[in-house]
């Protein structure tokens, strides 16, 4: 049994108007059949050899050890760019077990692979065991630094899979052992494009980020998932904390031509088609303002299709791709055509970039890069403690402004070290900069039903994934599918956030269990949690230019964009049998943003069965 796992890159598919994700992890997978020839047969329980070894690695990526920005997944002079480390914290057991990390292979199955009686891990790039030095260099590096910021998050060591049998990914999870024993891993997969020459387990950032996740978990609660819904901010936040300690972790190895602020720069970078970097920038890749971001701003002037302007700030700068789309895109090409706008992943620079800024404050005014990243991991974890925990009321609660506000008040106390008056000022502006603190409030009664839908279904998209007759989105007796709501947003401001709450009138239409609704309460009542609401301030701003418009509206649905119809935030339902044409009933829909003014907002939706 697999619990809820997060992982470095969900890849995204559109068809018939649904984003369909990929999961975090990937179901079933499973270790090779056949070990590889260096597999040892046994390894001993007394140990062998001392703490210190020696092995070859990559500095933090190839494009950082190689200097060289134009250096190719592909290439076949990868292994000229390696250099020789010591391997601090082995336990001695003449593999790569240690005090922080412990490194198993999906070529042995799942057992050691690497092995040497005087700690010479020194194996050359090619040599399957390269990835296992990867995994234990820079996660016993990432976990002892936690360990030195009173920090670390779970105790003990940390498993890691290099080679690990999954395709184009890496993850972290919790699963159970044979004995019934619930433990902890990070799985490192390899590269369908370049098999032979590199994978995941050559750029540190990724191993980092998925440590991280674990780091944040534990922090969080030993048992409570911290991302609760397919899409919820939680699950951003996650994503988000885990880019920033991946780009603190790789700051002291960045030199130029390379920018340290861009995550991921190896995998995300280069093993897609197109780029899935991200990075804590003020905007996207792809915009001309980029690197600077001279034109970022929380307000109306960040933002802006006649001038191909996007802010990273919250809650309009949610969702916009960091890379992928084609140097100069249109905003009304990106806004119509990107289907992750609610991808934890992809509205994850916000936090990323506010870290990274009060990180970069720090160090700037400090001169102290270790003492700074020490700082903020201790802060982090100090905070993630303090973020509320699921009630019947809320199933979803951590939101991003909820983390901003605990970051603030925990640097005014001694729990996370002390941070100066002029430290806590700086952490208070760079989160009020992204928008995180004091975020305009939309008015109480701002919602209502937005103007999609179809006949007997207004403000409604259903897609049946069990039809009765032809399939033709609306609601027949039998049938089961997925579920959205066209919320209209009469503020001018944009709703953050909106938790949703669904309860149905009618007892023979049902919510479908937990296995498919993350957020259900029973059969007549669940939660989902959209992205963002837009308001009329940013649909001005969206729809400015003298040419096409991006189509932006302050409905859930958008117009023409694929936003807020996508398999992350549908909610599942199911039709009894015997409803019969002509029935109505009514979902009534309550909504509750991130920034509501003092009362969620009540909207009925009616329906008439066909």
């Amino acid at each position: 049994m697999a619990l809820r796992s997060s992982s470095i890159l969900s890849v995204s598919f559109f068809s018939v108007a649904l984003a369909v994700s990929g999961c975090a992890k990937a179901t079933g997978v499973t270790s090779t059949t056949g070990a590889a020839a260096y597999c040892p047969t046994s390894v001993g329980a007394t140990p062998i050899a001392g703490t210190t070894g020696n092995g070859k690695i990559f500095t933090l990526d190839p494009l950082i050890s190689s200097g060289s920005a134009t250096l190719s997944p592909g290439s076949s002079t990868l292994g000229n760019y390696t250099s020789t480390v010591s391997l601090r914290n082995l336990l001695g057991y003449g593999v790569l077990k240690g005090t922080y990390v412990d490194v198993v292979t999906d070529k042995c199955n799942r057992t050691y692979g690497a092995f040497s009686a005087a700690n010479d891990f020194r194996f050359n790039h090619g040599d399957d065991r390269f990835a296992e030095v990867m995994n234990y260099n820079y996660g016993n590096q990432f976990r002892e630094d936690l360990a030195a910021s009173s920090a670390l998050y779970p105790t003990g060591s940390f498993l890691m899979i290099a080679n690990c049998n999954v395709k184009n990914n890496a993850y972290y999870t919790k699963d159970y052992n044979s004995q019934g024993v619930l433990f902890d891993y990070v799985c490192i997969g390899t590269s369908s494009s370049y098999p032979t020459t590199t994978s995941l387990s050559e750029d540190g950032e990724v191993m980092m980020h998925e440590l991280q996740h674990g780091t944040t978990g534990h922090a969080y609660s030993g048992s409570e998932d911290f991302n609760k819904f397919d899409y919820d901010e939680a699950g951003a936040t996650n994503e988000g904390i885990s880019d920033f300690i991946g780009l603190i972790q790789g700051d002291p190895d960045v030199v130029a031509p390379f920018k340290n602020f861009e995550f991921s720069r190896w995998a995300l970078g280069l093993f897609f088609n197109s780029s899935a970097l991200r990075g804590s920038a003020k905007c996207p890749f792809w915009t001309a303002d980029y690197p600077t971001c001279s034109n970022f701003s929380k307000t109306s002037s960040g933002f802006s299709e006649a001038a191909n302007r996007i802010s990273y700030a919250y809650p309009d700068g949610l969702g916009w791709p960091y890379a992928g789309p084609a140097i100069g895109s249109t905003l009304q090409t990106v806004w119509t055509t990107n289907a992750g706008f609610e991808e934890i992943h992809q509205t994850a620079p916000i936090v990323t970039g506010a870290l990274w800024d009060i990180y970069d404050a720090i160090k700037t005014s400090s001169g102290d890069m270790t003492g700074t990243r020490h700082r903020m991991q201790k802060l982090l974890v100090e905070s993630i403690k303090t973020l509320p925990h699921a009630s019947a009321a809320n199933p979803s609660p951590v939101t991003m402004p909820i983390l901003a506000t605990k970051l603030i008040a925990m640097a005014a106390t001694n729990t996370a070290g002390a941070f100066s008056a002029g430290e806590q000022t700086a952490i208070a502006n760079a989160l009020s900069a992204r928008g995180l603190t004091s975020v305009p409030l939309v008015a109480d009664g701002f919602a209502s039903v937005g103007p999609n839908g179809v006949a007997g279904h207004p403000g409604l998209f259903f897609l049946e994934t069990t039809a009765v007759g032809t399939a033709n989105n609306r609601m027949h007796a039998g049938e089961k599918g997925m579920l959205w709501f066209d919320i209209a947003n009469s503020s001018a401001n944009t709703a953050a956030a909106p938790l949703i709450k669904i309860t149905s009138s009618d007892a023979r239409v049902i919510f479908s269990d937990a296995s498919k609704n993350r957020g259900y309460v029973s059969p007549t009542v669940a939660f989902v949690r959209y992205g963002k609401i837009s308001g009329s301030n940013i649909v001005t701003q969206m729809n400015n230019g003298g040419g096409t418009h991006t189509g932006m509206t302050n409905s859930y649905f958008n117009g023409p964009s694929v936003y807020g119809v996508n398999a992350q935030t549908a909610l599942y339902i199911e039709i009894g049998t015997g409803v019969t044409a002509g029935t109505t009933f009514n979902l009534t829909v309550e909504i509750t943003p991130a920034n509501m003014t003092s009362a969620p907002s009540t909207v009925i939706f009616p329906v008439t069965m066909q």
